[in-house]
């Protein structure tokens, strides 16, 4: 798989776009953030020619895949009549009543743009009525990028000292924002009454993810929601749900419907409307109404445009005509899931899937549970994570960065099945470039580090594992004591050395899977072996791990991720034979590392752990 379109376009996008992209964590995708050209149901196409099933589905918005045909046919007719009217039409009154459906508590609506903005409207809804200043939020939560909220979504919690701190999240938010809101740990019933003891005087609301979408999708402990609505109630605090990514994809309410929960006021946005921008703030009648009396302002050109309500309409429509939409939706999602865990099982890989069927996340973790933003942050293991959601790239199943997967109807039984089969093929492996196993007269084994890796991680057992073998033996010594086939484990992959640059391609090698990692130990394929444009061009992979051991810069060096001087070090000790010529090495340095010197042993325990 290639990105090298998107990788051009991204080059020239730098030059006129801060980052190349238009929202930040878009930056953190891998290799480059990608450029597209359609996305249809659960599939999308990229410049080079990719296609992916995607899980990432907007982060969140797409509940119905990717343009969907009646929303698309809605928002085409409704704008040949204009598209930004600065006004109203009927279907923002017939949208209105629908939502009077779905929401299971009376409620009064007013309609923005973003998420972010609707939340905004929100607090200062609240700071008008209760005639406080301050709210409260909880650590790991996130409500928008606006300065007064953008604070402890994700903090960094190893300096004791910043405990429930408002902690900043980027640069240039004003200071003085942070003399505004308060922060507390989350499902914590009791530590919050002791906050609220001290403060209540001057919190005007409480803002929660009633279902932490943002941190590992974490449910709220049972009877946690309940506690909080009557602490609200006892100091005079308003309560205001954040169901912009819950809200129409967890259930037709919202979090509202699951737990039975009424909140003061709740934002919604990403689901409501299939993928065009629209989000909407509901609360109680006598709370919205200090909009309409003048007291508290909110506006927007954009508010209300006729591309928005037309496809929000559409969405709520189909969603109230079928009854059973979040039962199957869910019902798939839980078959994913538990694919995914089965997977995980075989393969020995912990793992830890939290959420429901239509929103979950997969964290690489030992702990069989994670209640708050603390125990994810010093239980998950991320950097794992950002590799296996690489590798599931280049198998074509595009993921989210921060871990969160969006179910959508359009993912089939087929897309399910196709995910879980490219997961049980994606194994770490190690590459032997040479004679297979050696021996030597002293009877040391000279790679016994590399011929390792895949024994680590299982990687013989698995499609791209193994090591690869030369088929002619032109050496000037004793073949039968230094070569030892019958080492070789029962079923292990050989790959002989006239298939590497087949092999390094996916080219009609055991179902087409192209070795994913690779140690060169004195060797240089790329003049030894055939076909070398086909090594090279495989050597050149994105994906490609290569590790190079030599004693200069060969041809397949100069393409590692990592150069190691040809040296063992005193345990190591002996005569090596290099290709035709004879080193002594006795921790002599032939390469300069070009990072930093470790010993090859614990190169090889740090790479088994990181595999």
């Amino acid at each position: 798989m290639e990105f090298k379109n998107s990788k051009k376009l991204y080059s020239k996008a730098k030059n006129l776009v801060p980052g190349g992209v238009s929202s930040s964590i878009r930056q953190t995708e891998w290799p480059v953030p990608l450029f597209f050209e359609k996305a249809h149901g659960s599939k999308m196409w990229d410049v080079d020619g990719n296609i992916f099933i995607d899980y990432v589905m907007g982060m969140g918005p797409n509940i119905f895949g990717h343009a969907p045909e009646f929303v698309t046919q809605s928002v085409y007719e409704d704008m040949q009549n204009g598209y930004c009217l600065t006004g109203q039409t009927e279907k923002e009154n017939e949208i209105s009543e629908f939502i009077q459906k779905t929401i299971p508590f009376k409620r009064k609506v007013r309609y923005a743009s973003s998420g972010t903005e609707i939340v905004q409207v929100a607090i200062r809804l609240a700071r008008s009525y209760t005639n406080k200043n301050k709210f409260l939020k909880f650590e790991g939560h996130y409500h928008g990028w606006m300065d007064s909220v953008l604070y402890n979504s994700h903090p960094d919690i190893t300096n004791e000292e910043n405990i429930y701190k408002p902690v900043a999240e980027s640069e240039g938010i004003s200071r003085g924002t942070a003399e505004e809101v308060i922060i507390a740990p989350w499902n914590d019933i009791d530590a919050l009454e002791d906050i609220l003891k001290k403060n209540h005087h001057e919190i005007s609301a409480i803002i929660t993810e009633p279902i932490l979408w943002n941190t590992n999708v974490i449910l709220p402990e049972e009877g946690y929601l309940e506690e909080l609505r009557l602490l609200c109630d006892k100091y005079n605090i308003l309560l205001i749900f954040d169901e912009v990514g819950t809200g129409f994809r967890v259930a037709l309410g919202g979090a509202q419907e699951i737990y039975g929960v009424e909140p003061d006021l709740s934002t919604y946005a990403k689901s409501m409307a299939a993928g065009f921008p629209i989000a909407m703030l509901a609360g109680k009648p006598e709370i919205m109404d200090f909009m309409s009396n003048g007291k508290v302002v909110h506006g927007g050109s954009f508010n209300s445009n006729v591309m928005s309500v037309s496809a929000t309409h559409a969405t709520l429509k189909h969603l109230l005509a079928d009854n059973n939409f979040y039962k199957d939706l869910n019902k798939n999602g839980e078959k994913l899931i538990e694919g995914l865990k089965e997977v995980a099982l075989k393969n020995n890989v912990p793992i830890l899937i939290q959420g429901l069927g239509s929103v979950f996340y997969l964290s690489f973790t030992n702990t069989d549970s994670i209640k708050n933003y603390r125990e994810h942050a010093n239980n998950v293991d991320f950097e794992k994570y950002k590799e296996f959601s690489k590798m599931m790239l280049i198998y074509g199943v595009r993921l989210s960065q921060n871990g969160r997967w969006h179910k959508s109807s359009a993912h089939s039984e087929v897309d399910i099945k196709k995910l879980a089969q490219e997961i049980a093929t994606v194994q770490p492996v190690g590459i032997r470039i040479g004679v297979a196993l050696e021996r030597h007269y002293g009877g040391g084994q000279t790679i016994r580090a590399v011929t390792c890796i895949p024994a680590l991680t299982g990687a013989w057992k698995h499609v791209g594992g193994g090591i690869t073998q030369f088929p002619v033996w032109e050496h000037p010594y004793k073949l039968d004591v230094i070569c030892r086939p019958d080492l070789i484990p029962e079923g292990t992959r050989v790959v002989n050395a006239l298939q590497i640059g087949r092999a390094l391609l996916g080219e009609n090698i055991e179902k087409d899977k192209p070795i994913m990692s690779m140690m060169c130990w004195n060797a240089n394929p790329v003049t030894q072996a055939a076909e070398t444009e086909k090594i090279i061009k495989g050597l050149k992979r994105e994906d490609l791990f290569l590790v190079s051991a030599e004693h200069f810069i060969s041809d397949t060096a100069s393409y590692a991720d990592i150069l190691l001087p040809a040296t063992m070090g005193a345990e190591h000790e002996d005569m090596i034979l290099s290709w035709g010529h004879l080193y002594l090495t006795y921790n002599e340095k032939c390469v300069d590392a070009p990072g930093e010197a470790l010993p090859n042993y614990e190169i090889f325990r740090r790479l088994a752990k990181k595999m």
